[in-house]
């Protein structure tokens, strides 16, 4: 789940200042990966990756004229 907010603010009547947060993996959900298939290993079936991403969140300021 991913979410933003965006807020445009008018400085003058052509100039806007755009503030944006985005969240990408918003509740952190992990998705694991494949378990280890290696027959007679020391660490068979055990899962050790992870697919997605960890949270991210990212601010940023833009300014429109």
């Amino acid at each position: 789940m991913d979410l933003s907010v965006v807020k445009n603010l008018e400085i003058h009547e052509q100039i806007r200042l755009q503030f944006r947060a985005e969240c990408f993996n918003t509740l952190n959900h992990p998705q694991f990966g494949l378990p280890n298939t290696s027959i007679g290993a020391s660490n068979a079936g055990v899962v050790s990756t992870q697919q997605n991403r960890p949270r991210d969140i990212q601010f940023a300021l833009k300014l429109l004229f």
